[in-house]
């Protein structure tokens, strides 16, 4: 990855010129063979600069010869430069070829360090911890091994992970893939547009901890843009989110509750949730929860403010059952291949989501790559570039289908 020019002066070695050829190797490829913890190696390089080789041996827990060898590989391997400046000292210049933040996959616990980070902009080291059930010396190592992402400019010092500047972050993952404890508390947040994180507590019945994991989550998977004011959460943006299951597959209880907002509850009209729960059978808290998730999932979008449920638009359904892109048979699990021709389904350009016939979806018109519509469009607002070819692209040049 280097041509260089050296001379030999006094069994010293100078060199004269150095000339960066190409990288070789990527920061995952390096961690993915190779024992030693090379992320987190990386996330205190960024974060310091200029370190200390026996510093950062004593953060990861290892030896010195081993941060020595781990330096030289990065710069060997193209994805650091920087200066030995003596034996025990690393000054670090740059960090080549990081990922744009699409083409991530990120572990629930780095989505969770991310959540935390957009929404708070700062955390302590014990309640890090906290959030990831883990002590504090894993937690900072974590938090290392994230800033070696390159996504945010995250900064770790002797007590906080901080954040210097909020990147905007397109959808991660699909609804689909979220805990259905995950998608209430979403649609819970959509139907109240601003909400209490104690009212969520006992709503969902769940400890503080859990509840701040779950929000964290769903803010770092790119689904929901939230601002906190003191205990008050606040919706800064609703998402347009769309089924994937046609209500006629849903479990019974949503398609009863379905079946009754469609006849008693007219368009921009209100209802009394407490009037359904002799009619459904179900305890208000049951609705509730069930009507969350129907909002998590795209088919309803209304308000509740106490009881009262306002539908702000229809019931939006697709059609039918997904089926394979390939030969047309119904499938029972469109992430999977189809059983009669092993057809995979498409995945999506953003979320590395699979697209089931009935998602609604748009192509690349230069390199034909699929994508959800709904992620596509947030991914355009942020950034007006195919997110696999690279050439420059509008909402206007896609062609959206459903």
């Amino acid at each position: 990855t280097r041509e260089v020019v050296f001379k030999l002066n006094n069994n010293e070695l100078e060199i004269l010129s150095e000339h960066f050829v190409a990288a070789i190797a990527s920061i995952e490829s390096l961690h993915s063979t190779s024992m030693f913890n090379y992320r987190v190696l990386l996330g205190i390089l960024d974060t310091e600069k200029k370190v200390r080789i026996a510093n950062i041996a004593k953060k990861m827990n290892c030896k010195f010869f081993d941060v020595v060898k781990g330096i030289i590989n990065l710069y060997l391997n193209g994805i650091i430069r920087g200066v030995l400046s003596d034996y025990n000292t690393f000054v670090l210049s740059k960090i080549d070829h990081r990922k744009k933040i699409e083409e991530h996959v990120l572990e629930s616990w780095e989505r969770i360090i991310l959540g935390v980070l957009l929404l708070e902009g700062i955390i302590s080291w014990p309640k890090l911890a906290a959030l990831l059930e883990v002590d504090r010396d894993t937690a900072r190592g974590r938090a290392y091994s994230f800033i070696s992402r390159g996504i945010t400019d995250a900064i770790a010092r002797d007590s906080v992970l901080s954040i210097s500047k909020k990147p905007k972050i397109p959808p991660l993952i699909q609804i689909s893939e979220l805990d259905q404890s995950h998608q209430r508390v979403l649609g819970y947040i959509l139907l109240k547009r601003s909400v209490k994180l104690k009212e969520i507590r006992t709503v969902f019945r769940l400890s503080s901890i859990s509840v701040y994991r779950i929000i964290y989550m769903i803010i770092g998977s790119g689904l929901v843009q939230l601002q906190r004011d003191k205990g008050q959460l606040i919706l800064l943006q609703y998402p347009n989110f769309r089924p994937s299951t046609a209500v006629n597959d849903l479990d019974n209880k949503a398609q009863q509750l379905i079946s009754v907002i469609e006849e008693k509850v007219p368009l921009l009209a209100s209802i009394d949730l407490k009037t359904l729960t002799t009619e459904l059978q179900m305890s208000l808290n049951e609705i509730i929860l069930i009507l969350s998730q129907l909002t998590a999932n795209g088919y309803y979008v209304g308000t509740l403010r106490g009881r009262k449920y306002k539908k702000d638009k229809g019931l939006l359904n697709i059609r039918g059952k997904s089926k394979c892109f390939e030969c047309g048979l119904i499938l029972p699990d469109y992430s999977k291949p189809c059983p009669a021709c092993s057809a995979i389904p498409p995945i999506c350009s953003v979320c590395r989501g699979a697209i089931s016939s009935n998602d609604f979806n748009g192509a690349c018109p230069y390199c034909q790559q699929l994508a959800h519509s709904v992620h596509l469009t947030e991914w355009l607002k942020i950034k007006s570039e195919c997110p696999i070819c690279k050439r420059k692209l509008t909402i206007h040049m896609v062609n959206m289908k459903n």
